[in-house]
Parts: C-alpha cells; structure tokens; sequence
C-alpha cells in the first residue's frame, strides 16, 4: 500500500512540475499543446503505466467500441458488429453474461503483439497485463447501447462498465 502510495505522489507531483514547466515556456496558450496523462497505477501491479502513447482518433459516429493498435491504426466496432461476433457465456457468481471475447475483438481489429491493454469506459480506465486475458474475458452485453469489459478473474469492482476504447501498447 505504502508504495502505491508513493507512486501516486509521485505521479501528481511530476505532473504539478510538468504544468508549471509548460505553463512558463509559453506566453501564447494557442502555441502550447496540452500535455498528455503522465502515469496511473494499475490495478494488476503497482508498476507506473504509461496512459496514452499513440493519439487516439476520436469515436466514429454510430460506433460504440473503438480498438487502437500500437502503429496507430484503429478499428470501430458498433453494437450490431460485436453481436455478429461468436459469443462467450460466462458465470459469474449467480450472474450469466455473454458476448464477444476480448481476444476475438483484438484479432478482429489486427491486433498482435501486445503487453499490455488500456480499456477506458463509464467506469474509469483499466491497464490489462496480457497474462490477464482469458478465454473468459469478454465484452458483456449490458444495456441496450453498452457493453462491459469483465472476466471471472478480474475483481467486480474494476469491470470497465461502458468500455469504449481499447488501447494495445
């Protein structure tokens, strides 16, 4: 506890130094780009995580699930798109949930050669390790326009609840 309490600190601080530096470079604020998330703990391990390393096209309109491979290139999925993909029941608990597998999206967007996933939604962000993907971690149907990215091995409490976005590092 006591290191990722460090680590988060340390993040705030480094990013306190980071606005000061680019707050005193520039007296132009249409010269000055913003600057990007410094770092995160992630949920899996308390290694510092780099949040976002390619730009992120914005969300096509219609689509409602976006995965960005490392070189930049993306692929949108809409609602229709990820029910035509083979689905997955996985029981959680009492609770049954279906839809794609995470690894069927990531083929199905060229995605390969990943360590590491960045999954934003509703609910926050989510870092990934590959070694926690499974067969099991799908992307539940669970609303009429969401999904949900959850696996029986990953804690309830941090299920990305409207994951929009899927980043592979």
């Amino acid at each position: 506890m006591r290191k990722v309490l460090v680590l988060v600190v340390t993040a705030c601080l480094v990013a306190l130094c980071g606005f000061a530096l680019a707050s005193c470079g520039s007296s132009s604020s249409s010269s000055s780009k913003p600057l990007p998330p410094i770092s995160s703990v992630s949920p899996e391990n308390t290694a510092p995580v780099v949040l976002q390393t390619v730009p992120v096209p914005p969300l096509p309109a219609g689509a409602l699930l976006q995965v960005v491979r490392q070189d930049g290139g993306a692929k949108a999925f809409t609602m229709a798109e990820l029910k035509a993909m083979p689905s997955t029941d996985v029981t959680v608990g009492t609770k049954k949930y279906s839809g794609p597998r995470l690894t069927d999206v990531l083929t199905a967007s060229a995605v390969s050669g990943y360590t590491e996933l960045l999954i934003s939604g509703g609910s926050g962000r989510l870092s990934l390790l590959k070694d926690r993907v499974t067969a099991n971690t799908i992307f539940a149907f669970t609303g009429a326009n969401r999904v949900t990215l959850l696996s029986p091995t990953i804690d309830n409490s941090q299920w990305m609840i409207g994951a929009n976005l899927v980043q592979a590092l």
